[in-house]
């Protein structure tokens, strides 16, 4: 079994992860970064009502199945689409952004 990782590690490793969300759905137009903070674009023009079926949405997650996975893999071609670490360099997981 390897080692656990180090505080360092996992700091680092939890910064790239906060950032990776709001790139990845800012480079697909569903949001902006000011002064940085995302933003939803067109969230202005959300009714109270829709803006609490969206989080509600954002907050339920289900699992992804393997195929997905697989699939999802293969499409970035073993790569992470936010730091661009290949397979064979780390684990790399699949989140669930649907653009």
């Amino acid at each position: 079994m390897p080692p656990p990782p180090s505080a360092t590690y996992q700091r680092l490793r939890e910064s790239i992860v906060k950032r990776m969300v709001g790139k990845v759905l800012t480079f697909n137009g569903i949001t902006r970064c000011e002064k940085g903070s995302y933003a939803l674009v067109g969230g202005e023009e959300l009714s109270d009502a829709e803006r609490d079926q969206l989080l509600a949405l954002c907050r339920h997650r289900t699992p992804i199945s393997g195929s997905m996975k697989y699939r999802v893999l293969t499409r970035a071609k073993g790569c992470c689409e936010c730091c661009g670490a290949q397979e064979h360099q780390r684990a790399l997981e699949v989140d669930r952004i649907i653009p």
